[in-house]
């Protein structure tokens, strides 16, 4: 009977217990909300600083990228002038190494010999022109000079085609060389 009649200090007891269970579910409940929150405040406030890189990368892309294409005609001015230039650089490449085979043979012949139609193939490098010589012994001293290896080593080929008299007396044969 004292048990029924404690049945206020029982429910007292059990109550006390539910109270501690729940304030220690509370105080769980708490640091986790506490902890979600936190974390919920970090993957926010990344996710606004990562989304304002974002942005700014952007703007920096579209900045160079609109500098870039002020600059594309510029760039296109340069490499035309530079393509002209190194066109020009060939041609004069080419001219110079002409000029020098025709004051080679010219200072090779002496005054005996006449250099007359010449002709140029920039592309192929192929000089041709032709001799004109009084007398068949100059002419045979012509053949034998070009055949020295002198000359030959000088130029990549060497041909003589055409070889004629003229009706003033005067030996004429047209000359092909490749030049190195």
């Amino acid at each position: 009977m004292p048990d029924v009649i404690n049945f206020v200090r029982d429910q007292r007891k059990r109550l006390t217990k539910l109270q501690v269970r729940d304030k220690l579910f509370l105080r769980y409940a708490a640091i986790v909300c506490g902890f979600s929150f936190a974390l919920f405040i970090i993957v926010v406030s990344s996710r606004i600083y990562l989304s304002l890189q974002v942005k700014q990368l952007i703007e920096r892309q579209d900045l160079q990228r609109a500098q870039i294409q002020a600059q594309e005609s510029n760039e296109r001015q340069y490499l035309l002038f530079a393509a002209k230039l190194e066109a020009l650089s060939k041609l004069f490449i080419n001219r110079r190494n002409k000029q020098e085979a025709i004051n080679y043979f010219s200072t090779l012949f002496g005054a005996d010999v006449l250099i007359s139609s010449i002709k140029y193939d920039s592309i192929s490098g192929e000089l041709e022109f032709g001799l004109r010589t009084r007398n068949v012994f100059s002419l045979n001293e012509v053949i034998d000079t070009l055949r020295t290896p002198q000359v030959r080593d000088r130029f990549e080929s060497l041909s003589f085609k055409d070889l004629s008299r003229t009706s003033s007396a005067e030996y004429q044969t047209n000359i092909r060389l490749t030049l190195k």
